[in-house]
């Protein structure tokens, strides 16, 4: 590999990282990309027929408003197609009839794909000036899961006649990634074959925790005076989540500065990587009620290409008999459902004793049957696969 791409938000500590080690040992060159799955989603849309681009874009539990506004479509838009100029926003539920009634429409399909192109372009661009094209022997870093951006990003690339496939280098994947010839290859750090730890059923907490930014998400890209740039999420993001950040991003790089120096990085990373692996399970198992306490009011966005204040959240729920039930429900599905409780263990952290070891161990039970229940019945495997796949 010639280029190292670090996608951003949850790439930038792992950039950060590595910028500190490549002044110890020879690495490829390193660069931080601007991009998510939202940026990349709608571009990569571009390619396909627009019936399929609107079937694509309406997922479940979406709005069709949602969607379209996802899309890059203003509100008089969305307004003029749907309500006939009456903003009523449970006349745009989906239902076969309201799709199919907007893909007759040729000035609705006109304005989506002219919204999805410009989105293209734009996105094309920022990769063009990134150099992305130029060569094919680099590869992204990211926190991984299910390859979403991955895919995007190859969709996009493929869509302009470029013959490489894109490979990357994550923390973990989910159990239901795409096949390496629609996504490309993905080597992970963490395999959970071999662990105990279900890394990928904490990545909510992964990436607000561990992975966090000293910038919003990024929803797409702009063209001005020739040159595409970014489009944040929010101009800035929450003051006590940015100097979180900055505080986590400064003990990692002096973390990493006198691992390097003393060479125990280097010589005994072996040794060094299941300290860290012991220490990471411990707290997300079986955190302490002050570390969740330092924890508990980050805000936790579950999607980031919904449009919906709904999908943010903070990071520990209080608990009592409802929580409870939807933790139970949450832990034992074999189908995603709306439960907005990122760290059950968290939550229950905070318990008075003895309730808070019982609701632990319970928890850890639970956690192991989640991790191994697809190995005993294969059809939840294959439904439950299809269902992360379309969030």
């Amino acid at each position: 590999m010639r280029r190292l791409y670090f996608v951003s938000r949850d790439g930038q500590i792992l950039y950060k990282i590595a910028k500190i080690i490549s002044e110890y040992i020879t690495t490829p060159e390193l660069h931080y990309l601007y991009g998510s799955r939202r940026a990349w989603y709608i571009p990569s849309l571009q390619s396909m027929p627009v019936d399929q681009a609107l079937r694509s874009l309406i997922g479940t539990g979406k709005t069709v408003h949602e969607a379209l506004i996802l899309a890059g479509l203003t509100i008089s838009e969305i307004d003029l197609f749907i309500n006939k100029g009456k903003s009523k926003e449970s006349d745009s539920r989906i239902s076969n009839d309201l799709i199919n009634n907007l893909l007759s429409n040729t000035h609705f399909c006109s304005v989506l794909s002219k919204h999805i192109s410009e989105s293209a372009e734009s996105a094309k661009k920022y990769l063009k000036q990134n150099n992305l094209y130029k060569t094919k022997k680099w590869s992204l870093v990211d926190s991984g899961w299910f390859l979403n951006c991955q895919t995007y990003l190859y969709n996009i690339l493929s869509s302009t006649g470029w013959k490489g496939r894109v490979t990357g280098f994550y923390l973990g994947l989910g159990g239901c990634v795409p096949s390496h010839k629609v996504s490309g290859k993905a080597y992970i750090f963490f395999d959970d074959r071999k662990h105990s730890l279900p890394l990928q059923k904490y990545h909510l907490l992964v990436e607000h925790v561990l992975l966090p930014a000293d910038h919003s998400s990024v929803i797409g890209y702009v063209t001005t005076k020739g040159i595409a740039k970014p489009v944040f999420h929010t101009k800035n993001i929450d003051p006590d989540s940015a100097a979180y950040a900055n505080h986590l991003h400064s003990l990692a790089l002096q973390a990493t500065r006198e691992s390097a120096e003393s060479g125990l990085l280097f010589d005994k990373i072996e040794a060094y990587q299941n300290l860290a692996l012991t220490n990471l399970t411990r707290f997300l198992k079986r955190p302490s009620p002050s570390e969740t306490m330092a924890l508990a009011y980050l805000p936790v966005q579950f999607s980031h290409t919904s449009t919906a204040q709904c999908y943010i959240t903070t990071l520990v729920t209080p608990l009592n008999m409802q929580t409870v039930q939807k933790i139970l429900t949450q832990l034992l599905r074999f189908h995603k459902e709306s439960i907005r409780i990122p760290w059950p263990e968290g939550s229950a952290s905070i318990l008075p004793q003895p309730f808070r070891y019982m609701t632990l161990k319970i928890l850890s039970l639970l956690r192991f049957l989640q991790c191994h229940i697809t190995l005993l019945f294969p059809l939840a495997k294959k439904h439950n696969s299809n269902n992360e796949l379309n969030s």
